[in-house]
């Protein structure tokens, strides 16, 4: 703590289900860290001002992940996406831009059949 606010590597622990565990600057969530979700997703990655920013990965309750770069909270850059843990699955290995496919990649379907571009 620093001036009555988180300062630092820590954890905050929201409810048993809710918690992150990480670095923080002036009581916003900074730097490298870890965040379990009530809805059971999961990010794990670096954080800028509070928000997914750089490189990290998310997992969805279901499954799916993201292993990529993000910028302000959405995915941004390059990335890989992979549907829920049914195999096999559908695949995505490409570039990113507001949270949406956008811009060259791979997407491959479950079935074998992929389209680049």
């Amino acid at each position: 703590m620093k001036d009555g606010r988180r300062d630092g590597y820590g954890k905050l622990t929201i409810s048993p289900i809710e918690i992150y565990e990480g670095g923080f600057v002036r009581g916003i969530k900074n730097g490298r860290g870890k965040e379990q979700f009530k809805t059971g997703d999961s990010y794990e990655g670096d954080y800028v001002l509070g928000k997914f920013s750089g490189e990290g990965c998310y997992r969805w309750a279901n499954g799916a992940m993201y292993l990529g770069q993000f910028h302000n909270g959405c995915r941004s850059g390059k990335g890989y996406w992979r549907s829920a843990n049914a195999t096999p699955c559908d695949t995505y290995d490409g570039e990113y831009q507001n949270d949406k496919k956008c811009g060259k990649g791979l997407y491959t379907w479950e079935t074998g059949v992929s389209y680049e571009g």
